[in-house]
């Protein structure tokens, strides 16, 4: 007499699986074009790349920057000769101009905000959104989710969450009054997608207008645990969803109360959380499955996040957290632009959205057609937002083929270093120094980073490690294995460095790196784990002590 109870908790969850699988069959043949198109573009890459490139070329027809640097021709030869790669702060000085209110500067499109970005291993940079830009990434990301839903046709029978991360510090206008800010992921949806992903949202966008961090993820899991049927969770950092659940256990009995009772509207910000009526089935549920999950959302069949470069190790973890649920590796999307999407169970390039090139190092950078398996280099982008051959210091691998198509694997950043004094710390080297201490003292693998942090007057740094205690040894060892660098050895043996130190970090770790992340302007979607963080004094806002010096 007990099976008949679920059957019937089942179908009266229907009516709410049934509007998000109309929601999301809809999206889908709004979607099915771009898959289409990517998916003969995968077949010609160069000729994608050709018309993409034309595209951009003639939305820059008579702006300053074409005329500066005599952009007349429309192929890759005539571009790469009067264009040189460049960085931000090359960049810069057009993209000032666009700040202070000058149109054409850099496209004939206006931009209609600044983007600053997201990566939390460089300074904040403020990056142009046009029109033709966001064009080129619902290109790429509807060819994604389409073929997503082909795929695992299940995910289209329950509502999603994508991420929503609260929405920070406001930032001011440029001096010209262009609007500063980014928005939450159905930005890159178009207007009509958008509309229609509302209805299989299990988390509202209005949740991003809470800008307290800890309102935020209430609310966040609230609706989630309202939404029995959920089908995916798309996150960007697998830190992220780690933090998120980790507070099931502590607020679960409060959260069932509120599922119970219902809740009222309410004011946030700019936004308006809308009242959410009782349901106290689903909260006898939520109380009976605990903080488990699996039991929790049954039907949970996909986690769509980063599992390369330094989001590897937390990825690593997700199977322990979500047993069963299979963990879907995301595409490589920057704030600047799309360089690869999940496609045909990989992750080739994104070749008819932006114009791309790969420095390897060896002769000059080479063109999508031109790029062979085991490639290793930097990006280029030349996007309709008007970067130029800008350089995205992400370092990729090309790892196959899907088609004639490059698909590449994630590596890194290629500018994640810190040099203070001349030191020349790279992430690579600091994650190479972190995995031997583990190995040689037993350490463990709780979570660990190296950061400045200065000590006596003097520039130095410290592993911030989370563990209950560590051999009394143990920052002499460090020092000596960041002293095989000889940038670092000289910098150290000229006194202009003071010895390392490890800090025993206190609690969840990468929580409190996390909400430190959020309070100093960063999207918790947005921070990635790295072994070297270049931000100074963590031992002022993580709790914990430092280890003994000598034994």
């Amino acid at each position: 007499m007990t099976e008949p109870r679920p059957r019937s908790r089942h179908r009266r969850a229907a009516p709410v699986s049934w509007g998000a699988a109309c929601a999301g069959v809809a999206q889908l043949a709004v979607s099915l074009p771009a898959w289409r198109a990517f998916r003969a573009a995968l077949d010609d890459p160069r000729g994608a790349q050709r018309a993409a490139l034309r595209r951009i070329l003639r939305g820059a027809a008579g702006t300053a920057f074409a005329r500066e640097h005599g952009l007349e021709g429309e192929g890759a030869d005539a571009l790469r000769r009067a264009v040189p790669p460049r960085t931000y702060d090359e960049l810069r000085p057009w993209i000032a101009r666009a700040a202070a209110g000058e149109r054409n500067v850099l496209t004939r499109a206006p931009v209609l905000r600044f983007q600053p970005s997201s990566g939390s291993a460089a300074p904040v940079k403020l990056l142009p959104w046009t029109a033709p830009l966001a064009a080129e990434l619902r290109r790429a990301v509807a060819a994604w989710l389409a073929d997503m839903a082909l795929r695992r046709p299940a995910l289209l029978a329950g509502p999603a969450y994508w991420s929503v991360s609260p929405s920070g510090t406001a930032l001011p206008p440029t001096p010209g009054g262009v609007p500063v800010g980014f928005d939450d992921d159905g930005a890159y949806l178009g207007p009509v997608a958008r509309l229609l992903a509302r209805w299989a949202l299990a988390v509202p966008e209005s949740v991003r207008h809470l800008s307290d961090v800890g309102e935020w993820r209430r609310r966040t899991l609230l609706h989630l645990l309202r939404a029995r049927e959920l089908r995916l969770l798309s996150v960007w950092s697998p830190s992220f969803l780690s933090v998120l659940l980790g507070a099931l256990g502590e607020l679960l009995p409060g959260l069932a109360a509120e599922i119970a009772a219902g809740t009222p509207a309410r004011q946030a910000g700019p936004g308006r959380l809308e009242a959410l009526p009782p349901d106290p089935r689903r909260a006898a549920e939520v109380e009976r499955a605990g903080d488990d999950p699996r039991r929790l959302w049954p039907r949970l069949a996909l986690v769509s996040c980063w599992t390369d470069g330094p989001s590897a190790g937390e990825a690593a973890r997700l199977p322990a957290l979500l047993p069963g649920v299979e963990i879907a590796p995301k595409g490589l999307i920057a704030t600047e632009g799309v360089v690869s999407i999940p496609f045909g169970g990989t992750r080739p390039l994104a070749v008819s959205s932006h114009f791309l090139e790969v420095d390897t190092g060896a002769g000059p950078p080479r063109l999508v057609h031109e790029l062979r398996e085991g490639d290793v280099g930097t990006v280029l982008l030349t996007t309709g937002g008007g970067l130029w051959r800008y350089r995205l210091e992400d370092r990729i691998e090309v790892a196959g083929f899907l088609r004639r198509t490059p698909v590449i694997r994630f590596l890194g950043k290629q500018d994640h270093v810190c040099d203070r004094v001349g030191e020349k710390v790279h992430a690579a080297f600091a994650a190479a120094v972190i995995a031997r201490l583990r190995s040689e003292l037993v350490l463990g693998d709780g979570y660990a980073f190296l950061a400045p942090d200065d000590r006596a007057g003097r520039p130095s740094y410290t592993l911030f490690l989370a563990a209950a205690g560590a051999p009394a040894g143990a920052p002499a060892r460090l020092e000596a294995l960041l002293r095989e660098s000889f940038h670092y050895a000289h910098a150290a043996h000229l006194g202009q460095l003071a010895p390392a130190r490890i800090f025993l970090v206190a609690g969840d770790a990468a929580e409190a790196v996390l909400l430190a992340c959020a309070a100093r302007g960063q999207r918790l979607g947005d921070v990635k784990p790295s072994p070297l963080r270049r931000e100074r004094d963590w031992a002022a806002v993580l709790p914990g002590r430092y280890a003994v010096e000598r034994a």
